[in-house]
């Protein structure tokens, strides 16, 4: 894929005339991305010849993708300039600096100018600590001129947050409980103790090494429930069209049994505890959270299997339903089943609109990627963009509730709403 800062860059190339195929091989590009592209370059070009609708439509399109582009990619150029920042300094010139810190003979000059290079990079928990060391020798060792215990003091403060977010790094990755207990008792005399943010990265080891303990705990048992095989079985048996109802309900009462056992084993207060709702969680994640593993054939079959294997209301069975229809894009087939329990069951009218709010945001979520994605002629981006608007129109779609997705670092949800142009309408009312 061509990343979104790059394709300025790209079309200058082919408006030079280059072969297609060589700027693939060369830039390492798809060529079925630069034939997208140069579709969009002649576009914007006959753009220049036409009037009316079509016009409007195709720059509508425009800056609904650009839009969506800036979003999905913001973050991740900022992300990316952080880390260009971070690492502007080799692991060679790092080891090259601290040198000559070591071989400073304790000129704070030398010293402070090293340790303004050693802040636009990282540095391991280890570098960080010789450092420490050393300017706590020169400080009970040197008499200070004027003005030299401040430089000194901002240089104790910049390796100390980069050792403290160094720490943090290997909280978050490792799981040796040896190893975290090392570092608390470095906290312990290296840094300040007062500090509302050594507090905090203190209590993170305590939690830590409590989580692996558990977690060790619980991976001594025969199994865990996670792992269980009588699960697979029997998500795979509900979406069986030839299901053996008597040999599933086995299986359920096996698997509870074994659940109950092991809590037993771990002295739970809830050992006794009837484990089936638990059983049926399980079984509905996957059948949610897995729609090309666990296919639904026969949706109706499905539902009446898990209303009397796993004894679990009908709404929730929906939903579970629905869902995987969604995930597999199989919106006719949601629909009818919406439709049909609409019909025989009255007391669940709030869940069916639920549900069928959720089938349209994703029908419109899916015509409005394939509009952004697709490169076709200005005529059929045109067309498309008008069956959106129709669809947003006449179904009173909440362009508010349309996901489309997130930004390539995770962290922005993007809504239609931040996309599209006639956002200052609600069409759900």
């Amino acid at each position: 894929m061509i990343e979104y800062y790059e394709i300025s860059q790209i079309e200058e190339v082919i408006k030079k005339g280059f072969d297609l195929k060589l700027i693939s091989t060369e830039l390492s590009i798809p060529m079925q991305e630069l034939i997208k592209l140069k579709q969009e370059m002649q576009n914007r070009d006959r753009l220049k010849i036409l009037q009316g609708n079509i016009k409007k439509n195709y720059l509508k399109v425009e800056k609904i993708r650009r839009k969506y582009n800036e979003l999905l990619y913001e973050n991740k150029e900022a992300k990316n300039k952080k880390k260009q920042e971070d690492t502007a300094l080799s692991t060679e010139q790092v080891k090259n600096i601290i040198l000559d810190i070591k071989n400073a003979k304790m000129d704070i000059d030398i010293i402070s100018k090293n340790i303004n290079e050693l802040n636009k990079c990282n540095l391991s928990i280890e570098q960080c600590k010789n450092m420490l060391e050393i300017l706590d020798f020169i400080k009970q060792n040197k008499k200070l001129k004027m003005g030299e215990g401040k430089k000194l003091q901002s240089c104790k403060e910049i390796i100390t947050i980069k050792w403290l977010q160094g720490i943090s790094k290997v909280i978050q990755s490792s799981n040796d409980i040896e190893e975290l207990n090392e570092i608390k008792k470095q906290m312990d005399l290296l840094a300040n103790s007062n500090s509302m943010y050594v507090k905090t990265l203190k209590e993170k080891i305590s939690y830590k090494i409590f989580f692996i303990k558990q977690q060790n705990k619980k991976n001594n048992n025969n199994k865990t429930n996670a792992e269980s095989e009588n699960i697979e079985k029997l998500t795979f048996e509900l979406l069986n069209e030839e299901i053996d109802t008597e040999n599933a309900k086995k299986i359920v009462e096996e698997e509870n049994k074994i659940r109950i056992e092991n809590s037993s084993k771990n002295n739970s207060n809830f050992a006794q505890t009837d484990k089936k709702s638990q059983i049926a969680y399980e079984i509905q994640r996957k059948i949610e959270n897995e729609p090309d593993k666990y296919i639904i054939k026969n949706p109706q079959l499905t539902i009446q299997k898990m209303q009397d294997i796993l004894e679990i209301n009908l709404e929730s069975i929906l939903k579970t339903v629905i869902e995987n229809l969604i995930q597999r894009k199989e919106y006719n087939k949601a629909k009818e089943v919406c439709e049909r329990y609409s019909k025989i069951n009255n007391d669940i009218e709030d869940c069916i609109v639920y549900l069928r709010k959720s089938i349209k945001n994703a029908e419109t979520r899916d015509m409005i990627l394939n509009l952004i994605n697709n490169s076709g002629t200005i005529e059929e981006q045109s067309n498309a963009l008008e069956e959106v608007e129709e669809k947003i129109r006449l179904e009173h779609i909440n362009t508010k509730a349309v996901v489309l997705g997130k930004s390539l670092d995770g962290i922005k949800t993007i809504r239609l709403y931040d996309v599209w142009e006639d956002n200052e309408r609600d069409f759900s009312r």
